[in-house]
């Protein structure tokens, strides 16, 4: 997965000649190789070989990549990546969930290996945990699920409004779950982001330069030049394509 990256070495180096002489450098974006280790690889044009740790995670990383493969017409893959992303999702809103217990990471990892392979377990704890801890049953698409089904097991090779149409539900989802945990579990959320980031962090190749990153597609009011939060899918989709077009 290709994902727009700056060099670590450039931007440290830039943004210390700015410290000290004032001078302005703009940011440079790279095709980076986003890793399943959680950081991106890039090799720049002075030959830098770098990485950098984006705080994102995976599941949006995974939706990302899906709006990109359906901007380009593949519109199978696009379905099978928004799938995958809700499934991580699904084990990210568990994790930190389960902070609020008593619960030990080992015996976490160690129950979570039980099911690890087995999406439709972890859909069932998802669903189990939701309920608990909102008193109400969470809004599911049956429909959406049905296509999903036919598209991964039964080779259907869906066409583009359907698999915009499967998108925009896995945005609806994604949007939904992420701020029932601000608002229920934000001291969960955050604790579980950060040991996130060291877990990433340790897996670094011992002596390359790394920075941490946050890139957030946003929409800017051209009369204040302030960004602000995407609310709709379709926005999404098309920031997605703006930013690829301008780091290609």
């Amino acid at each position: 997965m290709l994902i727009p990256t700056p060099c670590s070495e450039c931007f440290l180096r830039d943004r210390e000649i700015e410290k000290r002489e004032g001078k302005k450098f703009p940011l440079v974006m790279l095709p980076g190789r986003m890793t399943d280790h959680g950081y991106s690889e890039v090799t720049c044009g002075e030959g830098h070989k770098t990485t950098v740790i984006y705080d994102e995670r995976k599941f949006e990383l995974l939706f990302q990549s899906a709006c990109h493969t359906l901007n380009a017409e593949y519109e199978r893959e696009a379905v099978s990546g928004f799938a995958t992303s809700l499934e991580q999702l699904y084990e990210f809103f568990i994790r930190v969930v389960c902070r609020k217990t008593k619960i030990t990471a080992d015996i976490f990892e160690k129950t979570w290996k039980q099911i690890a392979r087995q999406s439709e377990r972890q859909f069932g704890c998802f669903l189990m945990l939701y309920s608990i801890n909102s008193g109400k049953t969470f809004d599911l698409n049956q429909k959406q699920i049905e296509f999903r089904n036919r598209v991964i097991h039964q080779g259907y090779i869906p066409k583009s409004k359907e698999a915009f149409s499967f998108g925009k539900d896995a945005w609806r989802i994604k949007r939904s779950v992420y701020k029932f945990l601000e608002r229920k579990f934000p001291k969960e959320l955050k604790v579980e982001i950060e040991d996130e980031l060291k877990r990433i962090e340790a897996k670094v190749p011992n002596g390359r330069t790394s920075l941490k990153f946050k890139s957030q597609v946003v929409n800017v009011d051209t009369k204040t030049n302030i960004g602000y939060e995407i609310e709709s899918f379709e926005e999404f989709l098309d920031g997605m394509k703006r930013r690829w077009e301008g780091n290609t």
